[in-house]
Protein backbone atom coordinates (compact mmCIF):
# COMPACT_ATOMS: atom_id res chain seq x y z
CA UNK A 1 0.00 0.00 0.00
CA UNK A 2 3.37 2.25 0.68
CA UNK A 3 4.55 1.78 -2.51
CA UNK A 4 1.55 2.47 -4.11
CA UNK A 5 0.92 5.90 -2.71
CA UNK A 6 4.64 6.32 -3.60
CA UNK A 7 3.61 5.75 -6.58
CA UNK A 8 0.54 7.91 -7.19
CA UNK A 9 2.83 10.37 -5.06
CA UNK A 10 5.11 10.85 -7.39
CA UNK A 11 5.64 13.94 -9.04
CA UNK A 12 7.86 13.22 -12.47
CA UNK A 13 7.84 9.94 -14.37
CA UNK A 14 11.27 9.40 -13.45
CA UNK A 15 10.30 9.06 -9.86
CA UNK A 16 7.50 6.88 -10.76
CA UNK A 17 10.23 5.20 -12.95
CA UNK A 18 12.20 4.57 -10.03
CA UNK A 19 9.58 2.89 -7.71
CA UNK A 20 9.02 0.13 -10.79
CA UNK A 21 12.86 -0.76 -10.18
CA UNK A 22 12.00 -3.21 -6.51
CA UNK A 23 9.22 -4.52 -7.64
CA UNK A 24 10.46 -5.55 -11.22
CA UNK A 25 13.92 -6.62 -10.51
CA UNK A 26 14.61 -9.82 -12.33
CA UNK A 27 16.24 -11.65 -9.03
CA UNK A 28 15.44 -9.35 -6.14
CA UNK A 29 11.94 -7.35 -7.01
CA UNK A 30 8.63 -7.76 -5.34
CA UNK A 31 6.90 -10.05 -7.96
CA UNK A 32 10.23 -12.61 -8.29
CA UNK A 33 9.97 -12.73 -4.26
CA UNK A 34 6.41 -13.12 -4.22
CA UNK A 35 6.60 -16.14 -6.33
CA UNK A 36 9.20 -17.69 -4.40
CA UNK A 37 6.68 -17.21 -1.07
CA UNK A 38 4.14 -19.17 -3.18
CA UNK A 39 6.57 -21.78 -3.88
CA UNK A 40 7.65 -22.48 -0.03
CA UNK A 41 3.69 -22.54 0.67
CA UNK A 42 3.39 -24.84 -1.75
CA UNK A 43 5.75 -27.15 -0.61
CA UNK A 44 4.16 -26.76 3.12
CA UNK A 45 0.89 -27.71 1.40
CA UNK A 46 2.64 -30.74 -0.07
CA UNK A 47 4.35 -31.83 2.78
CA UNK A 48 0.94 -32.98 4.69
CA UNK A 49 0.76 -35.47 1.53
CA UNK A 50 -3.02 -35.47 1.27
CA UNK A 51 -5.33 -35.10 -1.89
CA UNK A 52 -5.93 -31.72 -0.62
CA UNK A 53 -2.36 -30.51 0.13
CA UNK A 54 -1.60 -31.86 -3.06
CA UNK A 55 -4.10 -30.05 -5.06
CA UNK A 56 -3.13 -26.93 -3.01
CA UNK A 57 0.48 -27.44 -4.14
CA UNK A 58 -0.51 -27.28 -7.88
CA UNK A 59 -2.57 -24.11 -7.18
CA UNK A 60 0.63 -22.37 -5.24
CA UNK A 61 3.02 -23.23 -7.92
CA UNK A 62 0.95 -22.40 -10.99
CA UNK A 63 0.32 -19.16 -8.94
CA UNK A 64 4.85 -18.73 -8.42
CA UNK A 65 4.37 -19.78 -12.36
CA UNK A 66 2.12 -16.85 -13.36
CA UNK A 67 4.06 -14.05 -11.22
CA UNK A 68 7.45 -14.89 -13.04
CA UNK A 69 5.51 -14.65 -16.59
CA UNK A 70 4.08 -11.41 -15.23
CA UNK A 71 7.77 -10.16 -14.07
CA UNK A 72 9.20 -11.54 -17.48
CA UNK A 73 6.20 -9.47 -19.31
CA UNK A 74 7.39 -6.51 -17.58
CA UNK A 75 10.76 -6.39 -17.27
CA UNK A 76 11.64 -3.91 -19.28
CA UNK A 77 9.02 -1.17 -17.72
CA UNK A 78 11.59 0.98 -15.53
CA UNK A 79 13.66 1.43 -18.67
CA UNK A 80 10.90 1.97 -20.41
CA UNK A 81 9.12 4.90 -17.84
CA UNK A 82 12.48 6.39 -17.70
CA UNK A 83 12.59 6.65 -21.32
CA UNK A 84 9.37 8.73 -21.19
CA UNK A 85 11.28 11.58 -18.96
CA UNK A 86 11.55 14.65 -20.93
CA UNK A 87 15.52 15.08 -21.60
CA UNK A 88 17.11 17.64 -18.70
CA UNK A 89 16.90 21.26 -19.99
CA UNK A 90 20.14 22.25 -21.84
CA UNK A 91 21.87 24.79 -19.40
CA UNK A 92 21.41 28.07 -21.04
CA UNK A 93 21.34 31.83 -20.12
CA UNK A 94 19.82 31.94 -16.90
CA UNK A 95 16.14 33.90 -16.40
CA UNK A 96 16.48 37.12 -14.48
CA UNK A 97 13.62 38.52 -12.38
CA UNK A 98 12.11 41.25 -13.32
CA UNK A 99 13.74 44.12 -11.60
CA UNK A 100 16.82 42.59 -11.03
CA UNK A 101 20.72 43.91 -13.03
CA UNK A 102 21.65 41.63 -15.46
CA UNK A 103 24.97 40.22 -14.99
CA UNK A 104 28.15 41.96 -15.68
CA UNK A 105 29.82 41.85 -18.83
CA UNK A 106 32.60 38.95 -18.93
CA UNK A 107 36.42 40.79 -18.46
CA UNK A 108 37.63 41.72 -21.44
CA UNK A 109 40.67 42.25 -19.40
CA UNK A 110 43.78 39.76 -21.24
CA UNK A 111 45.30 37.54 -19.51
CA UNK A 112 49.22 38.01 -18.59
CA UNK A 113 51.15 36.55 -21.24
CA UNK A 114 54.92 35.21 -20.15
Amino acid sequence: MELTDRLNAARTVGEAAALTEPVLHPTEGLLERLADFFEAAAEKARETETDDGFDLRDDLDHAAASLREIAEELHGVPLRMHALAPPPRAAGPSRRLPGTPPPPPPSTTPGRIR
